[in-house]
């Protein structure tokens, strides 16, 4: 009894919880049903995907050493309603007794969200509908603010800071509200739950995610700075280069830096060329000729990026074709390439070198591949066909309303001291 919560990976159950469900099982009997331990050895899948027709979310934890990611990815596959999602809910075994299991109602939650009404003009174009997929991974190349704030005593941290929310008993006093403009689960997510990890504690208050993706982040920008409160309390997480791109492009509701403004950039992260391990495609070379040929699919979040701008300048350097298709998120575009669904993909690099075991990197947009070690040594594209692509990269900063920093200069102030 005890292993079943303890065989997959330490800290995902309580102790004292197990204790007392396994007295209380052994209480009642001492055997178990074997049959879906039979099927689990000879008959799975037990269920065709292809018969599910109702929307349909497919969940995993992290740590689960029992429902494997490669199977779950193919039946996710042959799910034929194209409004599907597939979520890896952090920190969570094959079965979790525990505070973790937070994420999975914080997943489920969200499945019940209702979509925002078409009649809402602020809001502009409508977020993307039906396929949405989200994965949480662990961190990948941590920024060295976060890695100096985990290694830091809060405690101390927040005693020392003269404005503190602990040493003044004032703000805050309640969590904060973050937007975040664009799907669940992609590189946004991961990076901001990992900063904050550290920055709730010298807050003493924890943050509360959002997530509205659609138009390039338009949606998630408008909704923000027209509705929710200036105080102090709404935040927005946002991706500084492709949205500021939107920003430039689609003339959006908002005013920039009147409406709001970006206070702490926590990573660059550059951007690169993408295949799954499987693809006949073993170099940008390859990608290349092909394109030559064809046109080749192209995964991306979202059409106004630094990545996408980077493959469609390639294209036009070397006469090659490429058919951006947008995925509205990070984490959708690496399960589209996963998946077969396209034939490369272009993102930020962490996210792609997070998935190591599945991904494989071509080329980076940049004049060095500072994470070559973790990527096969691929090569800058510049120089493998002499072009100069100007670094193509991605930051991802926190923003407040301007209207608050100007009403509330000392709760800003606390955020910027302690997120620095």
């Amino acid at each position: 009894m005890h292993s079943i919560f303890t065989r997959d990976h330490p800290g995902t159950a309580e102790d004292d919880v197990v204790d007392a469900f396994a007295d209380a099982i052994l209480a009642l009997d001492d055997s178990v049903p074997i049959g879906t331990y039979v099927d689990l050895c000879l008959n799975l899948p037990v269920v065709d995907p292809e018969r599910i027709t109702c929307p349909t979310i497919v969940m995993r934890g992290e740590h689960d050493g029992i429902a494997a990611i490669d199977d779950l990815i193919e039946f996710f596959r042959r799910l034929p309603n194209p409004d599907k999602q597939f979520a890896v809910m952090p920190g969570i075994a094959h079965a979790s007794s525990s505070r973790r299991t937070t994420a999975l109602c914080s997943t489920s939650s969200r499945l019940s969200l209702p979509s925002l009404p078409r009649s809402t003009p602020a809001l502009g174009p409508e977020p993307r509908e039906g396929r949405t997929i989200t994965m949480t991974h662990p961190p990948p190349l941590m920024p060295g603010r976060r890695a100096a704030l985990a290694g830091l005593s809060a405690a101390a941290l927040a005693a020392a800071l003269p404005g503190s929310g602990a040493a003044q008993g004032a703000f805050p006093t309640r969590n904060f509200r973050v937007v975040i403009p664009t799907g669940q689960g992609g590189g946004a997510e991961r990076l901001a739950r990992s900063f904050d990890d550290a920055w709730s504690r010298l807050l003493g208050r924890q943050f509360e995610y959002e997530f509205f993706p659609g138009a390039a982040g338009q949606v998630g920008y408008e909704l923000y700075t027209g509705r929710r409160e200036p105080d102090g309390y709404n935040l927005l997480f946002g991706n500084m280069g492709p949205e500021m791109i939107m920003y430039a492009l689609q003339r959006p509701r908002f005013r920039f830096p009147d409406d709001l403004i970006y206070f702490c950039r926590i990573d660059v992260d550059d951007s690169c060329v993408f295949v799954r391990n499987e693809s006949p495609f073993r170099r940008i070379e390859d990608v290349v000729a092909e394109a030559k040929r064809r046109p080749l699919n192209t995964a991306t979040s979202r059409i106004p990026h630094p990545a996408s701008i980077g493959i469609l300048t390639l294209g036009e350097a070397t006469g090659s074709r490429f058919n951006l298709v947008p995925y509205a998120g990070g984490n959708p575009t690496l399960v589209a390439v996963m998946s077969d669904e396209v034939d490369i993909g272009v993102l930020p690099i962490a996210g792609v070198v997070a998935q190591a075991e599945r991904l494989r990197v071509l080329g980076v947009f940049n004049r060095e591949n500072i994470v070559a070690a973790k990527t096969n040594n691929a090569p800058p594209i510049n120089a493998v066909f002499g072009t100069n692509i100007p670094d193509l990269y991605s930051s991802r900063s926190w923003a407040i309303h301007a209207r608050a920093a100007d009403r509330y200069p000392d709760r800003f102030k606390l955020l910027e001291e302690t997120a620095a």
